[in-house]
């Protein structure tokens, strides 16, 4: 293809648009996460350690910021950051200046996590990606409070959006999922480990949520829950053309017919949920598999939550 096809091809993709309410609701169910993990780190008494230096009693190497030149005590300061980051996560939720909120997200966990690299986790690292597309988004023009003040409804009707930091959130959640399958290389992944990886982590303290005799008890069952973790991620390239399928069923092709005949998305992140949602029964790992279910939601395209919600009480459309 020539040049000029290409660039004919990429400027059809960035202008296709799409009702709001998909990113709304990726939105305002990410703003939720951010707002659990903080309460429940000032629950755990981390709220300020987290955001001290060391010499003032918390954890990081040096301060955050300069709090003598904005006149603050270095508690002060660190309640002060957390509660920035605290108003940055409301505003997503609520749909408040939802650029703002979520750059200002952004920007505050990416100081945190040069100032205390050794707590910055993958989730942390995948979240400012979503969020920074978020940012670039109009994920505030539905399920937000502003909306539903102006307009009485759950989105203006007839409103479309931008449809590519939908696509690319997509294209990270997929990306996630290739890079942990080809990372999964060492014996106990694989048969030549007996499929041993889910219970040996399951059995390690630092992460275990149940007895390591039931982990063991349970031995064929972490072994078949491995193996299909691990080819399920090493098959992840294969939702990019799921969703290809999916996106344009109405063309020819037995092989589209068939992804979409047999809901093979569908049916994949299924798997997916449940594989979150086991390791989570089993192990400590955070909020990770949660977010990684709530990103589920950008593979929902807008016209099926459309007609769903004109078909809901109350509907105005």
């Amino acid at each position: 293809m020539s040049p000029s096809g290409l660039w004919a091809r990429w400027r059809g993709w960035m202008d296709r648009r799409e009702p709001p309410l998909t990113l709304g609701l990726l939105r305002l169910l990410l703003g939720a996460l951010l707002l659990f993990e903080l309460l429940d780190e000032a629950r755990l008494g981390l709220a300020a350690p987290l955001r001290l230096a060391g010499e003032d009693g918390g954890l990081l190497a040096g301060p955050l910021l300069d709090g003598a030149a904005l006149g603050l005590s270095p508690g002060a300061l660190a309640w002060a950051f957390f509660g920035a980051q605290l108003a940055c996560a409301v505003g997503l939720l609520l749909g408040l200046a939802p650029r703002a909120s979520a750059l200002g997200w952004v920007l505050l966990s990416a100081a945190l996590s040069r100032a205390l690299p050794q707590a910055d986790r993958g989730v942390d690292m995948l979240l400012r990606n979503v969020i920074l597309l978020l940012a670039a988004s109009e994920a505030g023009a539905a399920l937000s409070l502003p909306t539903a003040l102006r307009h009485r409804a759950l989105w203006p009707p007839g409103l479309h959006i931008p449809a590519w930091p939908r696509q690319m959130i997509v294209l990270q959640v997929i990306l996630v999922y290739c890079s942990a399958g080809w990372s999964k290389l060492a014996s106990p992944w694989t048969p030549v480990g007996g499929w041993s990886a889910l219970s040996l982590s399951a059995q390690d303290p630092a992460y275990a949520r149940v007895p390591a005799a039931w982990v063991v008890a349970a031995g064929p069952l972490t072994q078949l829950a491995t193996a299909l973790s691990w080819l399920w991620e090493w098959s992840a390239p294969a939702l990019l053309l799921a969703v290809y399928f999916r996106d344009t069923r109405t063309r020819p092709g037995h092989l589209r017919a068939a992804f979409n005949r047999l809901h093979l998305l569908w049916l994949s992140l299924g798997l997916g949920a449940a594989f979150h949602l086991g390791t989570h029964a089993l192990l400590r790992i955070g909020v990770f598999p949660f977010v990684m279910i709530v990103l589920y939601v950008a593979f929902i395209h807008p016209d099926r939550l459309v007609l769903a919600a004109s078909r809901g009480p109350g509907a105005r459309r």
